[in-house]
């Protein structure tokens, strides 16, 4: 505890990413997947670069959600993070299309897309009519 006091926010959220997300994983796969080298090389180079920049993407959203927790707080950055997260994380699957769990997504025009993107609808109404009618209240 005495060493949390000599640093920030900052530093501690950089060892935690390092550590979770550079270190730990590269320790967990040399310590239990027997030759992961050579598994390595029997994936196709795009695979391996498409799953690196999406990598690379999961970094960036964190250093990035890092830096809304100490500009504008936790509350906030947890409300955005989970608006934006569920509604992407939702149709992403249904857009980009892989192989394996995701090859038998739902389109956006089957029935399960078409509820997704009426939820959108819904939740971007009631957040316009929300905003007009404390606007309308306060006499703007």
């Amino acid at each position: 505890m005495k060493l949390m006091r000599r640093f920030q926010f900052e530093h501690w959220w950089f060892i935690s990413m390092l550590v979770g997300l550079i270190i730990l994983p590269w320790v967990v796969t040399l310590a239990f997947c027997p030759n992961p080298f050579a598994a390595y090389h029997t994936v196709d180079p795009s695979l391996i670069v498409k799953a690196n920049l999406f990598s690379l993407g999961w970094g960036v959203a964190n250093v990035l959600c890092g830096l809304c927790f100490v500009r504008i707080g936790f509350a906030l950055t947890g409300g955005i993070l989970t608006g934006l997260g569920v509604s992407i994380g939702v149709t992403v699957p249904m857009i980009v299309k892989g192989s394996g769990l995701f090859s038998g997504a739902p389109n956006l025009g089957s029935a399960a897309g078409r509820t997704v993107l009426l939820g959108w609808r819904s939740c971007s109404w009631v957040s316009f009519w929300s905003r007009w009618q404390v606007s309308a209240e306060i006499g703007h």
